[in-house]
C-alpha cells in the first residue's frame, strides 16, 4: 500500500525555482553574446550605417532580384570598385564651403558615419531595366553605390561577375 502523505512529484515551489534559474541563465547567455567586444566592424554595423540607402537601392532595381551584399565604402573603396569593373571613376562634385558652418565633429572613439555604401542585388538585369544604369548594360549583379546623407543613388553598374574581393569587405 502507498503512503498518501508521501509524494513522488517535485513540490510546486521547487519546480518554479528551477524554471526561474533556467530562464535567468538562458537570458544571461543570450544577452551576454550581444555585448561581447569584437575586433573590427561587424556586418550589422555596416548594414545599420547603410540602412538609409536600402530603399533607394531597392527602387533602382525596381524591386527585382535578391539583396546579397551591403557594405559601407570609403572614397578609396569607391575608386577600387570602379577600377575592378572597368568603369571610369565619377567626377568629384564641386563644393563651396559655407563660411558660417563648421564641419560637424564626432566624439573620440565614435566611428564616422559612412558617406557611401555599396548595395549588391543579384538577378537577371536586362538592358534598360535598372534605373540609373547605362541603358545598354546588362548582367546578373547590380552594384549600386549610394550616398548616405540625403540618400541617393550615385551610380549603378551591371556585371555578370562580382569583383573579388568586393571593395570595402
Amino acid at each position: 500500500m502507498t503512503d498518501p502523505i508521501r509524494h513522488t512529484a517535485t513540490p510546486p515551489r521547487r519546480r518554479t525555482a528551477g524554471r526561474a534559474v533556467v530562464v535567468i541563465v538562458g537570458s544571461v547567455l543570450v544577452l551576454g553574446g550581444c555585448s561581447v567586444p569584437r575586433g573590427g566592424d561587424s556586418a550589422t554595423s555596416d548594414i545599420a550605417g547603410c540602412a538609409a540607402v536600402l530603399p533607394v537601392a531597392h527602387d533602382a532595381v525596381r524591386g527585382s532580384g535578391t539583396l546579397v551584399h551591403v557594405h559601407r565604402l570609403s572614397s578609396g573603396d569607391v575608386s577600387a570598385l570602379y577600377a575592378a569593373v572597368g568603369a571610369p571613376p565619377p567626377t568629384p562634385p564641386v563644393r563651396t564651403p559655407s563660411p558660417r558652418s563648421a564641419p560637424p565633429s564626432t566624439p573620440a572613439g565614435t566611428p564616422k558615419p559612412p558617406k557611401a555604401c555599396l548595395v549588391v542585388y543579384q538577378g537577371d538585369y536586362r538592358p534598360g531595366t535598372v534605373t540609373g544604369a547605362d541603358p545598354a548594360q546588362h548582367g546578373r549583379y547590380a552594384l549600386i553605390v549610394a550616398r548616405v546623407r540625403h540618400p541617393l543613388v550615385e551610380r549603378v553598374l551591371l556585371t555578370d561577375e562580382l569583383p573579388r574581393p568586393l571593395p570595402g569587405s
